[in-house]
């Protein structure tokens, strides 16, 4: 069943990336409060599926446009399929050489939808996907 249209996985993105950009006020804790206000009932701190979903959607890096164009999720045909990343994604990043961490830049720039899941590599009953419209992982 779906929880959240394109319009609202579309908003909540932009909100994130919005509060992220901001010179103060740009923590975690200001991109619940301004989802807060957009998606009234959403709350961090309580466990249910549309709050699990808007927090994986909160994780979730990339760019939609950048996802294979037949990429839909199997339940609902949603466009907002997130890849799982498994591995040290973001350690070049951090730790790499001034040209590593450009070229890191440039590659997060180009990527799909992600969220690196796991430091350690990919285990044999992992999924790879899951979508941002119904929660569903395969």
């Amino acid at each position: 069943m779906r929880l959240l249209s394109d319009e609202q996985i579309e908003r909540i993105l932009i909100i994130k990336n919005a509060v992220l950009k901001r010179k103060e006020q740009n923590n975690m804790g200001y991109v619940y409060d301004e989802i807060k206000k957009y998606i009234p009932t959403f709350d961090c701190k309580t466990d249910s599926k549309l709050n699990e979903l808007i927090i994986t959607i909160i994780d979730t890096g990339g760019n939609v446009k950048n996802n294979k164009t037949n990429l839909k999720c199997p339940s609902c045909q949603c466009k907002f399929v997130t890849t799982y990343w498994y591995g040290d994604v973001f350690y070049r990043l951090f730790n790499g050489s001034n040209e590593q961490k450009e070229q890191e830049k440039k590659k997060f720039e180009k990527a799909e939808l992600f969220i690196n899941i796991s430091p350690y590599g990919k285990e044999p009953n992992d999924k790879e996907y899951v979508c941002l419209g119904c929660g569903h992982e395969w």
